[in-house]
């Protein structure tokens, strides 16, 4: 009797898991993979996007369910489908951007992140295409022309130093990826050592940082993120960039 009831438990469970059936697909947005998008099937089955936006649920009983997928930036996606015996479903999910859902965010060389909307000074930030549209010759000529009420004190074609809200040299705490530089802060002839092309992203903290980055960030603060390139190991990436400048001499 217990040999019965143990060939019918298992016949039992091996049609079970004979019917149960699979869902993969892929992920796109704006014509591109999306990795790291989250797929939940009627909150019991989830997956998450690999860098090829693909994914896959394994061992979904037959039934009716909604499929949800969810990435940051985009608008929420959802859908009812039907799954049947041992049918191997491939879905194809195209999300639209919403650029309304995204937050700046800035990272400032402090123990954590915070948005600009949640910070009580006033914190400005210049992406690498915004320097790169303004002719300079160092990466503080391209923050004067981006970000008001930033100056700079120059002593030569490369050499600027920041000012912010008319104060400078050691009342302005200049960073590189949370790294302190000081070097700039101590005579006219020492500039900021950075290579200017190699920036992602700058910020400024104008007004009294002190508590944050210590005494010699009274006029605020200038962090510096550098870009580091991205890709595959095999793979060689960079930038070409040509820039030109031109004078005018009016003839008399």
């Amino acid at each position: 009797m217990k040999i019965l009831l143990l060939l019918i438990a298992f016949f039992t469970l091996f049609s079970a898991q004979a019917q149960e059936a699979s869902l993969s697909g892929r992920v796109i947005m704006n014509d591109k993979p999306v990795a790291l998008a989250s797929i939940v099937l009627d909150k019991y089955h989830g997956a998450v996007t690999d860098s090829a936006g693909y994914f896959t649920l394994l061992h979904i009983k037959p039934g009716k369910y909604q499929l949800t997928a969810s990435f940051t930036g985009a608008k929420h996606y959802s859908r009812n489908i039907a799954v049947g015996n041992e049918e191997k479903l491939q879905v194809h999910i195209i999300l639209e951007e919403d650029a309304a859902m995204l937050d700046d965010v800035i990272v400032t060389g402090v123990a954590v992140s915070s948005r600009i909307k949640n910070t009580p000074v006033a914190v400005a930030t210049v992406s690498k295409k915004e320097m790169q549209y303004h002719t300079n010759t160092n990466i503080i000529d391209a923050l004067i022309k981006a970000i008001p009420g930033v100056t700079a004190v120059t002593t030569g074609p490369n050499i600027s130093k920041p000012f912010i809200r008319g104060l400078g040299y050691n009342r302005v705490l200049t960073m590189y990826d949370g790294v302190r530089q000081e070097g700039q802060q101590w005579g006219d002839e020492h500039g900021i050592e950075a290579d200017q092309y190699g920036i992602a992203r700058a910020e400024v903290i104008k007004g009294p940082a002190s508590l944050s980055y210590g005494s010699d960030a009274v006029a605020g603060a200038i962090n510096l993120i550098p870009d580091f390139l991205s890709g595959k190991d095999t793979e060689l990436h960079g930038d070409a960039l040509t820039e030109y400048h031109t004078m005018y001499v009016p003839f008399r």
